[in-house]
């Protein structure tokens, strides 16, 4: 023992650290180093896991191949963009590979524009108009998918492939609480938000008066559209979305009823909606609200999104 303690005493200094092979227990531990998915490595997940630790608060993303469109709207779309599908046919023994990826300003306008496609390639009434038809071809063409996490192949210049939160927690874009009360409520507002309350993108009948209406497209270029008229083809009122928020007393989906005096925490056109899919469910908001007309303008233009104060939210949970 007197040795040991003598040597010790006698050379203070740590040692150098060195570690010499052997020593170290094997291990098999998975490389976390991987590429690029490809299109087959997709169709045919595997269900292996390599993380090494318990997860907490575990999420689900699903990679989305987004097809571009002709103004290149896709390369705008950023965390936190709540994106929808349109359902196609993308089946193994299909050529196209790529679906339609829209955020709320792009399916705006894609509400707004498309139009029916007769004989001859000669455009009709509004697809997404707002009658029972239009409505339909609304409900069986677009379906919410989730809220972007990041673009997974940032190196390529023609295509997107976007890795999309579809169930857990993520980020959103404040599109639905306000810093002006009373003026907020001009625009159908929200007085206030609370944590656990159910965020909704609900989809209401938009109509424009005489003279028509100087509207803005995804990349913030400025469009005049044409008064809408039921009894003219192409000029139809149409359907938009909008960020609405459920009132705290109401019933829910299946009673669909709530007090309409006070409503709480809601928004004057959370009943005015014909139809309403529910985003997510909040956890943590952020500590300033944003003005409004910041707010109106991120449902028509992307990079106003962008501007928009993020919150914790939780998807399909």
């Amino acid at each position: 023992m007197s040795s040991i303690f003598g040597n010790s005493l006698r050379s203070p200094a740590p040692t150098s650290g060195a570690i010499s092979k052997g020593r170290i227990p094997q291990t098999n531990v998975a490389t976390r180093k991987r590429t690029l998915p490809s299109i087959q490595s997709l169709q045919n997940p595997s269900i292996r896991a390599s993380v090494t630790d318990l997860q907490t608060n575990s999420t689900a993303a699903a990679p989305l191949f987004c097809r571009p469109f002709q103004k290149e709207w896709e390369k705008k779309y950023d965390e936190g963009d709540i994106l929808f599908v349109k359902a196609e046919d993308v089946s193994v023994n299909s050529r196209n590979q790529f679906h339609v990826v829209a955020n709320l300003p792009v399916l705006n306008q894609l509400l707004r524009e498309t139009r029916d496609v007769g004989v001859g390639g000669i455009q009709g009434k509004r697809r997404y108009r707002a009658d029972a038809e239009g409505f339909n071809n609304f409900k069986k063409d677009w379906h919410f998918f989730g809220v972007m996490l990041n673009d997974m192949d940032t190196g390529s210049q023609f295509q997107r492939l976007l890795n999309v939160t579809v169930r857990g927690r993520c980020r959103l874009p404040n599109y639905w609480s306000n810093d002006a009360g009373a003026a907020f409520g001009a625009f159908g507002g929200n007085r206030e938000l609370k944590k656990g309350q159910v965020v909704w993108i609900g989809f209401i009948k938009h109509e424009i008066g005489a003279g028509g209406e100087v509207l803005f497209e995804p990349d913030g270029a400025r469009k005049l559209v044409n008064e809408t008229n039921p009894g003219r083809i192409g000029n139809e009122p149409y359907l938009q979305a909008i960020p609405v928020l459920e009132p705290d007393n109401w019933g829910g989906p299946a009673s669909g009823t709530y007090a309409r005096r006070g409503q709480v925490g809601g928004n004057k056109k959370f009943e005015e909606c014909l139809h309403k899919i529910p985003i997510a469910v909040i956890h943590h908001l952020p500590f300033k609200n944003t003005p409004v007309k910041r707010q109106v303008k991120a449902q028509q233009v992307t990079d106003t999104g962008k501007l928009l104060d993020r919150m914790e939210v939780f998807v399909r949970i």
